[in-house]
């Protein structure tokens, strides 16, 4: 995931030590907590934002956090509907995080299976799923005490500590809640207009050559939701992406079609041929030491996190009798690990034609399950679970996990291992990215005055909803991923390091040059997966990137020294383009499943019925409706999507200058 840039208010005093620090609902207050609609409405948000990340995370391979947008929408719907609790509100963005969670470590993983031709049945993914997110938030439990109370004037998470003002501050956010649902709406409708799959209004990619710079192509990749994604990551992470995309088309692929210029093979190539066949391997190769590069950036962290953590367990969090202050009170260090055991074994006990870990394979995931368990949690804490390098720990399993199963004999088989190796990286990776969101949200509920056991159930009861719904959506764009529609660079990259760990297969010259270049990256001081991944994808989808955070970047300077001025219209920013990764993905999601489904019959009449009035084109790009879209092309895709930026600044910047 790409760093992110949270904006975080000084609400909430963390100078204090957690031991005397008094929440918002202090604890020997009583007051609705996990309730029926606390449940409820969580459970919407985790499906719709679960989705929504998980086809912005195949577009683009960024996943952004729902922890805000839900609670900013369940202090709207307490304000409109009926009253509701700072406890409740807590409860549903505790639920509603969960499904970014599930859907960051499938989609790194699970459609490497569609990649090598493979159907991993929904079973697979459902257990895959729960397994991996039940035990990051198993695991992470014996840590809070440590982590979160005993650590809470060393470690900020930022995320964790920026949901809780927002609910603290539920009225005024409350009204906030307009422009997330005003950026939800023009996303949506947008999609619906211009999607090549419905009306197809104009282009959703327009494209042209640069003349006189052989193979060089500038392109855009018209979305609300890239353009969404680019304004809350930030200026400089989106221009680290956009600075990636800049190199590989418009240097490294023109480069190439210079030098093969008198090759035959490469003189035959389009841009984007050279890209594919070329340049994205380069961009493997920068993906892959990018993330080790970021891993290894952490190690002393991560040592440190190691020792104080399991030092802290061992003088007071495992021992610690259960505490009678409501705020304390954990789920019982039983229930924990017999879940954990239970998950365990069942994983090594299920056969092969289920999940094909085997006995190895379920130590290979409770080893590294709980390294990176505990290195995720205290990594949140310090960077935030944005930045958290998920993509190196995702490398190392692999990589392990392969050397494990070669000492052992385990890899004779190239497709058993193949699915073994991939499945116990899809837990282990999914386990890091529930245990960094569990502990941003129980640090949120510490400071709102949550009790813990039931966030931590709550947390649990998301993981389980999403773990469903998550394997249908995977499922749903299965056929975008085949054909290229949705990149899923990272899902890419697992199969392609795990080919290469198995059948030596890859063009190592490429890989070497792409690890060179996150090599001198790093050595500049860039993050060097971030620059990789805007290396990977095409310029295209960097383009609107670089563009929302170009935006963001704009309303910091026009806000000048006024600290509580940009901090609002970040802020309106933020919830606007949250609006607009929601409604862009929900869109995208429900046109999918149209399309994919048997019985939209009537809707497909309809469209049809619009396509033959208007005259439109089946592709659904060029049309000869007079005079509304004669000409429109290239040049009025851009307006449409100029329109699109002029809202997110307008918004942004509000009516006070």
């Amino acid at each position: 995931m790409a760093a992110t840039e949270p904006v975080t208010r000084e609400i909430i005093d963390t100078t204090v030590p957690g031991e005397e620090f008094e929440p918002y609902v202090p604890s020997s207050s009583r007051a609705p907590e996990f309730t029926l609609k606390a449940v409820l409405l969580g459970s919407v948000i985790t499906v719709l934002f679960g989705a929504a990340n998980a086809y912005l995370g195949l577009k683009a391979g960024l996943t952004v956090a729902a922890s805000i947008p839900a609670a900013v929408i369940a202090a709207a719907f307490f304000k409109v509907v009926r009253n509701g609790t700072p406890l409740e509100n807590n409860i549903i963005q505790t639920i509603g995080s969960a499904g970014v969670s599930i859907a960051s470590g499938l989609i790194f993983t699970i459609p490497a299976f569609f990649i090598w031709g493979m159907d991993p049945g929904q079973f697979r993914i459902f257990f895959i799923a729960l397994a991996g997110g039940l035990l990051g938030v198993l695991m992470m439990i014996p840590l809070r005490h440590y982590l979160v109370v005993k650590e809470h004037h060393v470690l900020p998470f930022p995320e964790g500590t920026a949901c809780a003002e927002v609910i603290i501050s539920s009225q005024e956010t409350a009204q906030k809640a307009r422009f997330l649902f005003y950026g939800f709406g023009v996303a949506l409708v947008y999609q619906l207009l211009c999607h090549p799959h419905f009306l197809g209004l104009w282009q959703q990619g327009p494209h042209f050559e640069i003349p006189g710079y052989p193979k060089a192509m500038v392109a855009a990749e018209i979305s609300p939701e890239l353009l969404g994604a680019g304004f809350i990551i930030g200026p400089r992470s989106s221009a680290i992406i956009f600075s990636g995309g800049i190199l590989g088309a418009l240097v490294l692929v023109p480069l190439i079609g210079v030098i093969g210029q008198n090759d035959p093979v490469i003189a035959a190539l389009s841009a984007g041929e050279i890209r594919g066949k070329y340049v994205r391997m380069i961009g493997a190769g920068a993906v892959m030491a990018g993330g080790i590069l970021s891993l290894l950036k952490a190690l002393p962290i991560i040592i440190s996190s190691l020792t104080r953590t399991v030092s802290g367990l061992l003088g007071d969090g495992a021992k610690r009798a259960e505490s009678s202050r409501r705020t304390e009170r954990d789920l019982s260090p039983r229930v924990v690990f017999g879940a954990t055991l239970l998950f365990v074994v069942g994983i090594a006990l299920l056969p092969k034609s289920v999940l094909a870990a085997g006995p190895l394979g379920a130590l290979c995931i409770a080893l590294f399950g709980f390294i990176f368990v505990t290195v995720s949690a205290r990594l949140t804490g310090i960077v935030g679970s944005s930045s958290n390098p998920v993509s190196g720990m995702e490398i190392a399993t692999l990589v392990l996990t392969y050397s494990i199963f070669a000492a052992f004999g385990l890899t004779q088989d190239t497709i058993l291992a193949k699915v073994s190796i991939l499945t116990i990286g899809a837990i282990v990776c999914i386990a890091a990215c529930s245990s960094g969101d569990t502990a941003q949200d129980l640090k949120t509920g510490f400071l709102v005055g949550g009790t813990p056991y039931k966030q931590q159930i709550a947390m649990a009861l998301g993981v389980a909803i999403s773990a469903v719904s998550m394997g249908a959506v995977i499922y749903l764009f299965r056929d975008d991923v085949l054909s290229g529609t949705l990149a899923a660079p990272q899902a890419n990259m697992m199969a392609k390091i795990i080919e290469a760990l198995l059948e030596h297969s890859l063009p190592w010259a490429l890989i070497f040059v792409g690890v060179g270049i996150a090599v001198i990256a790093q050595l500049l001081s860039i993050p060097p997966l971030a620059f990789a991944v805007g290396l990977y994808l095409p310029l295209s989808m960097s383009v609107p990137i670089g563009i929302g955070g170009g935006i963001c970047a704009l309303l910091r300077a026009q806000s000048g020294r006024q600290k509580a001025l940009r901090e609002s219209r970040e802020e309106r920013g933020i919830l606007y383009s949250s609006g607009y990764i929601a409604g862009g993905a929900i869109a995208g999601v429900i046109i999918t499943a149209m399309v994919a489904s048997e019985g939209w019959g009537p809707m497909k009449a309809f469209l049809n019925w619009v396509r033959d009035v208007s005259a439109i084109n089946p592709d659904g790009y060029k049309m000869t409706w007079e005079p509304f879209v004669a000409g429109l092309g290239t040049a009025g895709s851009f307006v449409v999507f100029l329109l699109l930026v002029a809202s997110l600044y307008l918004v942004g910047r509000g009516k006070k200058a």
